[in-house]
């Protein structure tokens, strides 16, 4: 009988070990799996940001060259005269002729 019980003990025991390996095994697998999808993420961002920095200094060199235009125009009267040098180019009461950039 107590062969019997120490045969179950150390059967036990080596399964415990066996399910104790396996969890550690899933558990690193799942960690390299967060830190591959956090790569991923930052690559993804980095490559948003550049994106989205691009449209911004196109949009400000759109700007720049329609004031040029604007200066370059004969004496017409406009409805609206353009914005003054320095001026924000984000007001809001402005109708100024805009791109809309999609992501």
């Amino acid at each position: 009988m107590e062969e019997e019980a120490a045969h179950l003990l150390s059967l036990a025991d080596r399964q415990v070990g066996q399910i104790l390996a396996k969890e550690t095994k899933r558990f690193a697998a799942m960690d390299a799996s967060i830190e591959k999808s956090r790569g991923r993420v930052l690559k993804a961002r980095e490559k948003l940001a550049a994106t989205i920095n691009r449209n911004r200094a196109l949009t400000e060199l759109r700007y720049e060259l329609q004031r040029a235009r604007w200066q370059r125009r004969d004496p017409v009267p406009l409805k609206k005269e353009p914005p003054a040098e320095g001026g924000n180019l984000l007001k809001v009461d402005e109708k100024l002729p805009r791109i809309e950039l999609k992501y």
